[in-house]
């Protein structure tokens, strides 16, 4: 797997009288970061076209953004006004720095990194999937005995807990665990092995556990001595 960091590069836009920009586009310091990255490789989405640019948890919701984004291969970052954040390879992290310690209408105040991110082929997904699958499952089905136990409700919606042996991996400029994002996959596969029940719905549907549910006349589940 591609192994990159995610980071962020905190910055502070000056304004005319050095008072820090707090609300509003800047369009001098959208331009200036837009050229440095051009310089360095990176191409330019703007903010009206990045919708379908990248399936992230944001866009795929259909959720617009006011911020470009940069992309050189594999690496992407987001340009925001009091930071740029994404994910890169270490090799890169002393190339941007140097370029934006020269920037003009912004300050580069320093560099924070949140860790490993990767970049999986189809087969290392596909491996990786079918290793952890069995663990996963077991993750799912603690969760939701918690869930029926704490909300005492026939259907669990959205059950996508932890996994302690969990990666992050890359979405354009986002993160995502990979068994988050696998996550429909999953549900199917338990429906399928009859390890949890579905209430069927197309969109949102909720899930219970059989073995703490029984079938009513109509169909619908509820708990076992009520």
């Amino acid at each position: 797997m591609l192994k990159l960091l995610h980071v962020s590069f905190l910055i502070e836009i000056e304004g005319r009288r050095g008072e820090t920009v707090q609300e509003g586009g800047n369009p001098k310091f959208r331009k200036e970061c837009k050229d440095l990255f051009t310089d360095m490789g990176f191409h330019v989405k703007e903010a009206c076209k990045v919708r379908e640019a990248f399936r992230n948890l944001h866009t795929s919701l259909g959720l617009e953004t006011d911020d470009d984004l940069v992309q050189r291969g594999d690496e992407c970052l987001r340009i925001m006004e009091q930071s740029i954040d994404g994910n890169l390879f270490s090799s890169s992290l002393s190339e941007i720095e140097e370029k934006l310690q020269s920037g003009k209408t912004f300050h580069y105040k320093a560099l924070k990194s949140y860790g490993t991110v990767y970049i999986p082929s189809t087969i290392e997904a596909r491996d990786y999937y079918n290793k952890h699958l069995d663990a996963y499952e077991k993750t799912v089905i603690q969760f939701m005995e918690i869930s029926h136990e704490r909300l005492n409700a026939a259907w669990i919606s959205n059950p996508v807990p932890y996994y302690k042996g969990d990666i992050r991996i890359c979405l354009g400029h986002d993160v995502i665990y990979f068994f988050s994002f696998k996550i429909d996959e999953v549900l199917k596969d338990m429906v399928n092995k009859g390890l949890i029940i579905s209430d069927g719905a197309q969109v949102a549907p909720r899930f219970a556990l059989p073995e703490s549910y029984q079938e009513n006349k109509r169909g619908y589940p509820y708990r076992k001595g009520r």
